[in-house]
Formats: structure tokens, C-alpha cells, sequence
């Protein structure tokens, strides 16, 4: 049974999901009919053991260090910060960066990302390659020979696991520009976030970039909206001297906020109750 719950591996861990739990760690969650739209979403009581999760998403062959470096190494540090949000605590700039961290990591590993995972791990392993042989100072026709070869016959074993920590640094880096703000929902308010299988939702500029004397364009994250529990939501922008938390009593924002979560939901909508529609 153990080794069952080892290799059932959470894309949002539980210690998020029980947020949203009932007594009995049961969530409300809403099946999404992407084929037919006129059909009202299915609703089911679910334990969050069986929900946002895959059997062997994060393992290499036998190998779940993946998994095992993003429990010790993220989650584990973002459980307490979670709570000291939530209770609206004093949170310092270790807060932020595992709080900014949980978001990088919930976006570079969600299964989403497994059809461009192998594009992703084949440029990066080809470029690294790339460097080392002209490390050597061979010739451009030998490196292109050697690297052809390499492409053709390189697989990865799990891309989206041998991707994982590479796509969170780089979204991490992006993250890090952005100030964090909490908005929370005052209790005497009837209102709650919802979250999902896709718990974020980002806003994006275009600016233009010199590089080798030629212009492009690219992408920037302008903002970014995470909820942390059904009250608590993390505020992610480029606006500077925000203050730390906010009030939102505004039932129009909210449900502005909710129907952008919920329109970027891959499978289910989570909530903490039975009528959040």
C-alpha cells in the first residue's frame, strides 16, 4: 500500500488541496465537459488523495528523486509559509520566495506540459552538448554531425520530469520581478475562491528586445493570480509598494477573479462547498 502512495504523485499536493477539505479531507469538485459546453459540470465529494494527481508523473524509470526534491525542497517550507498567510502573519522575504517558488514549480510540472517537455529536454541537452564539444575546439561540421547524431538517438526516459526543475528556475526568474500581495476575503463576506486543476492564472506583456542588433519580440508575466485557500489569494505584479495584505469585499472582483480561474481549468474546478456555480 505504501509504495502505491509513493508513486501516486501530486501535480497540487495535498497539503494545498486540504484547504479546500471538508472534515474528512473530502473536495468538491466539478468534471468539465471541454466536448460538450452546453452540459452543466459533473459534481463529486472526492478525497484529495484522488484528486490533481497521476500514478508515476515525476518518475525516471524507478527513480521518484523528483518528486522526493520537490516535497523536501518546496512543499515542505511552503506548508508553514501557507499558514502564516492565511492567518495573516508577518511574512518575510523566505515567505515570498517559497510562496513564488510553489507557483514556479505548480507551472513548470502539471501535466500539461508533457507534449512539449521533450522538445524542451532535447534544446537544452543539445545546447549544453553544443558548448562542451566546442569546448574542445572541433569543427563546426563535426559538432553538427555529432549533435544530429545525438538528437536522433537520445530519448528521454520521462521528459516532463527531466524538465521539471529547469522550467521552475526559469519561471522562478520571471516570478522574482513581480511583488506579492494577499488578498483575503473578510469572513463576514460570502464569498470564497475557487482553485482547480490549473490554480493559477497570468497576464502577459510583449516588449521589444535588442539582440545581435536585431529587434524581437518578448514575452514578459505582468501578473498573476494564485489562490491559497478559499479566503486567500496570492497577488503577483509588476505595480511596486503594494501593501502586504488587502481586503476584498468587492463580490463583482471576486467573481471576476473566480471565472478566470475557472476558465483555465484543464479538467475539474475545486471548491469548499457544493454550489460555488
Amino acid at each position: 500500500m505504501k509504495e502505491n502512495v509513493k508513486h501516486n504523485h501530486h501535480y497540487l499536493p495535498q497539503f494545498y488541496l486540504k484547504y479546500w477539505a471538508d472534515d474528512k479531507n473530502k473536495v468538491w469538485i466539478y468534471r468539465l465537459h471541454r466536448s460538450n459546453v452546453n452540459r452543466q459540470p459533473e459534481k463529486v465529494l472526492c478525497h484529495i488523495s484522488k484528486v490533481c494527481s497521476e500514478e508515476k508523473l515525476y518518475s525516471i524509470g524507478d527513480d521518484i528523486s523528483i518528486e522526493d526534491w520537490a516535497d523536501r525542497n518546496i512543499e515542505y517550507h511552503c506548508a508553514p509559509t501557507f499558514k502564516k498567510i492565511i492567518c495573516r502573519k508577518e511574512i518575510d522575504d523566505k515567505d515570498i520566495f517559497y510562496t513564488k517558488s510553489f507557483l514556479a514549480l505548480t507551472m513548470a510540472r502539471h501535466p500539461l506540459l508533457k507534449n512539449s517537455s521533450e522538445v524542451v529536454f532535447n534544446f537544452y541537452t543539445k545546447t549544453n552538448l553544443a558548448l562542451e564539444l566546442n569546448s574542445h575546439l572541433l569543427s563546426r561540421n563535426l559538432i553538427e554531425k555529432i549533435l544530429n547524431t545525438f538528437s536522433q538517438t537520445i530519448k528521454p526516459l520521462n521528459p516532463l520530469a527531466q524538465t521539471t526543475i529547469l522550467r521552475m528556475n526559469v519561471n522562478l526568474r520571471e516570478l522574482d520581478k513581480l511583488n506579492l500581495q494577499i488578498l483575503y476575503i473578510p469572513d463576514e463576506v460570502d464569498a470564497f475562491f475557487c482553485t482547480s486543476d490549473v490554480p493559477f492564472f497570468i497576464v502577459t506583456d510583449v516588449v521589444k528586445e535588442k539582440f545581435n542588433d536585431l529587434e524581437i519580440n518578448h514575452p514578459i508575466i505582468t501578473h498573476v493570480w494564485f489562490p491559497i485557500s478559499p479566503k486567500t489569494l496570492a497577488f503577483l505584479s509588476n505595480v511596486e509598494k503594494l501593501p502586504v495584505y488587502e481586503e476584498i469585499s468587492d463580490l463583482d472582483r471576486i467573481k471576476n477573479i473566480n471565472n478566470e480561474l475557472r476558465s483555465r481549468a484543464m479538467n475539474i474546478i475545486i471548491g469548499n462547498k457544493s454550489d460555488i456555480f
